[in-house]
């Protein structure tokens, strides 16, 4: 039996294909993926005939009725321990319909993705803080100024740091994993969406798929996400009894600049980030908002034609996108 499906392909080279299809920048290399390394020569038509043919599968499953027989027959036999949302937005190039292959609007071809995942974890409860200190890598200079997308020399060269630098054993540094701590949630089934829908119908698929993973059920609920107003209307309308959490890297973003905005010595700048950026770890953000304010008030208001590298106005950004998200910080 090679259960050979309405495509004349067996399940297995769909899924094969589907994998290429999506792993790869275009059907043209997928092709090349197959015949060299999966041994299996499948014309670039036709790896796009199945990418499209399984796309639309997934998208009627994902916009379902989650109350129809077929939805209920694949919940969960209980709900989640601790339920996850994350959702983020992206920018994704596409050609103009009807106009053949590749884009043909260059300035105009990028689009804002919606992005999510839902996680299924278990967890344990703790009395006190498990983590009162920030991660080891929010204390390496080169690592920090990765993350930020800035020059690491300025920083990390002039602030050798012995206490927060990666180890050379460090598993990070061969590319390794560093292993979990004892009390951090452990992910079981995580299911991902990623859509160009508007934020509205995207906060819907969101909704959908969380009830057909009873995630309203669980023990302990969490939204996480940045400071894009979108992800947070999304959080009022669909998921307000989750707690909702502030991704941390852009608040370390945000800092870093801002820190490195006020002061053009790297030690000193190095300095204000650690105290600036321990302060938010630990819930402190009225602290490190009223210091942000006394540099503000030192260097004045930017005025309308700043540059974005203004001390002023990297201050504001800071200043603002604290202000905006302080309710999750906790």
């Amino acid at each position: 039996m090679l259960g050979l499906d309405a495509r004349e392909l067996t399940p297995l080279l769909v899924g094969r294909i589907t994998v290429a299809g999506a792993e790869t920048r275009s059907f043209k290399r997928a092709a090349i993926v197959m015949k060299d390394v999966g041994d299996s020569g499948v014309s670039t038509r036709t790896i796009e005939r199945v990418v499209h043919d399984v796309g639309g599968e997934l998208a009627e499953r994902r916009d379902a009725d989650p109350r129809t027989d077929d939805a209920l027959a694949r919940r969960p036999e209980e709900p989640p321990d601790l339920a996850v949302v994350e959702c983020d937005g992206g920018r994704i190039r596409t050609r103009e319909p009807g106009h053949g292959p590749g884009v043909h609007r260059s300035a105009e071809g990028w689009r804002e993705t919606k992005n999510a995942c839902l996680i299924r974890a278990a967890c344990t409860v703790s009395e006190e803080d498990p983590q009162p200190e920030p991660p080891e890598c929010f204390c390496d200079p080169k690592h920090v100024a990765k993350i930020a997308e800035t020059e690491a020399l300025s920083v990390a060269a002039a602030v050798p740091d012995p206490s927060g630098a990666v180890p050379k054993d460090d598993p990070r540094e061969s590319g390794g994993l560093v292993p979990p701590a004892d009390w951090q949630p452990r992910r079981l089934v995580r299911t991902v969406l990623s859509s160009l829908a508007g934020s509205k119908d995207f906060g819907h698929q969101m909704a959908r798929e969380a009830k057909r993973r009873r995630f309203g059920e669980a023990r302990a609920k969490a939204f996480l996400g940045d400071g894009l107003p979108w992800n947070w209307s999304i959080w009022k309308q669909h998921f307000a009894d989750f707690t909702p959490i502030l991704d941390f890297i852009h608040v370390l973003s945000y800092l870093f600049l801002a820190a490195k905005a006020v002061h053009e010595a790297a030690g000193a700048a190095w300095d204000q980030y650690l105290v600036w950026m321990r302060g938010a770890w630990g819930g402190e953000v009225e602290q490190v908002l009223e210091e942000l304010g006394t540099w503000r008030a030192k260097l004045g208001e930017p005025p309308d034609d700043a540059p974005e590298n203004d001390p002023r106005r990297i201050l504001q950004k800071t200043i603002t996108y604290l202000e905006n998200n302080r309710e999750r910080m906790n």
